[in-house]
């Protein structure tokens, strides 16, 4: 059986606060809940999972690809200082 969440639950389920939940539903990056009634709102309990383990999943490309950037100016740096520095 489908797992059904209010914001409560997907507030507790991610962690994440409800305005962050709002603001990832207007960025496209997050499921849009679907109205069970007139005054309530859900969402598929699946798609949050999966849109949790995307956000993650991007944040931990984005966190490697600025280490390896960090790291290239290191090296560069480096390469830099010897290049430059006077020899004694």
């Amino acid at each position: 059986m489908k797992r059904w969440l209010s914001y409560r639950g997907v507030v507790e389920m991610t962690s994440l606060s409800e305005s962050t939940v709002r603001r990832l539903i207007a960025e496209g990056k997050f499921p849009k809940p679907v109205e069970a009634t007139e005054a309530r709102k859900v969402f598929d309990g699946d798609a949050v999972s999966e849109a949790m383990e995307r956000l993650i999943a991007e944040r931990r490309r984005v966190i490697a690809e600025a280490a390896a950037y960090e790291a290239e100016e290191a090296a560069a740096n480096a390469a830099r200082r010897k290049t430059t520095s006077p020899t004694a």
